[in-house]
């Protein structure tokens, strides 16, 4: 049970698919917040992505949007809606680690390393804004700020006891 959640900018989808529907447990996806989920997929609507990867035995890889889980499969999709929070994040823009400027150190382990695709040891560089990050007093949440989707995802008084 799926149920009074934000799904809000998540570029890779909100849920991830991997199963098909038949080996899927009962879902019920109920009175949640999607908004643009697959920009990954360079789907901008706004309640694209509510799924995301592969189904059925002989898999397709799809993205789904609010419509398509609630009329193409069996499980119980209602109430959902598809509008901008206005979450308060801030994305830093993200760089790039320069790879070229490590040297490899010579050794039997980064031999063995190299052979199973794994990390080799070497000098440094330095990796900045790899993640998005969010910007905003700790103290206090990134709630919404559309009044229509403060019901969605967390709830500080319950959080607060307010």
């Amino acid at each position: 049970n799926i149920r009074g959640n934000i799904f809000a900018f998540n570029p890779g989808g909100a849920m991830q698919h991997d199963w098909p529907e038949n080996r899927m447990p009962e879902l019920t996806i109920d009175g949640n917040l999607f908004f643009m989920n697959a920009g990954l997929f360079e789907n901008g609507a706004a309640d694209a992505g509510i799924f995301v990867g592969k189904f059925g035995t002989n898999p397709q890889y799809l993205v789904l949007d609010m419509v398509s889980a609630e009329d193409d499969f069996g499980y119980t999709v209602t109430n959902n809606v598809s509008i901008d929070p206005q979450l308060q994040l801030a994305m830093a823009p993200l760089g790039a680690a320069d790879s070229e400027g490590v040297e490899r150190k010579n050794t039997v382990l980064n031999d063995v390393r190299r052979i199973f695709g794994l990390n080799q040891d070497g000098g440094t560089v330095a990796i900045a804004n790899y993640a998005p990050r969010m910007a905003f007093d700790p103290e206090i949440l990134p709630l919404p700020q559309n009044a229509a989707a403060r019901q969605y995802g967390v709830q500080v008084g319950r959080v607060f006891g307010n």
